[in-house]
């Protein structure tokens, strides 16, 4: 390929410029960008760590083992605490997710809605890792929502909608379903977020 030269015209100086090279600079870049955001990539998600925690193609188990007997009211009290503007209180738990075990894991009631507009006991949670360990994740977690398909019957509307909207390109939250048992007594399914 020949290259040209053009004089670009400057108050101190003339510089020669040639076509050729800016064009494989460009090429050259492409490799370099692309780098760039998967190292990018690696460091938003923990290094390339596997969150088998969001692995679709099975039901996953959430074991939650409190500390306190009358956990249940406890949080229910934070809870109307914190819609009054008082800060989130958590208490401490072991959680055990698919046979890992993670002590002192921060729990509480989570949403509106989906908490006061669905009868019963089956409740919204957010788990915390590190509410009491600071640094402390799991998979590269810091936290994990634990939805309870409050006024879906169907349990597959949420997680249609992420499906759906991220096969459109759109940013979602990965998700999957799983079972969680409070105490060793099964409390329902639920979708982790």
């Amino acid at each position: 390929m020949e290259s040209k030269s053009v004089i670009i015209n400057s108050d101190r100086d003339v510089w020669p410029v040639k076509i050729a090279y800016s064009r494989l600079y460009f090429i050259s870049l492409k490799p370099f960008l692309f780098l760039l955001f998967v190292c990018f990539g690696f460091c938003v998600h923990g290094f390339g760590q596997v969150q088998d925690v969001f692995d679709k193609s099975r039901l996953h188990r959430v074991e939650i083992f409190t500390e306190d007997s009358v956990w249940f009211d406890s949080l229910q009290s934070y809870y109307n605490a914190a819609l009054h503007g008082a800060k989130h209180r958590y208490t401490k738990n072991t959680v055990v997710i698919d046979g890992i075990s993670i002590q002192h894991v921060g729990l509480r009631f989570k949403g509106k809605y989906s908490n006061y507009g669905f009868p019963g006991k089956k409740k919204p949670f957010r788990l915390d890792f590190n509410e009491f360990l600071p640094n402390q994740d799991f998979q590269g977690l810091k936290k994990l929502n634990l939805h309870n398909h409050a006024g879906d019957p169907s349990f597959l509307r949420e997680y249609m909608a992420y499906d759906l909207f991220g096969h459109l390109g759109i940013a979602v939250p990965q998700c999957a379903f799983a079972e969680l048992y409070v105490d060793n007594v099964y409390w329902g399914c639920y979708l982790l977020v």
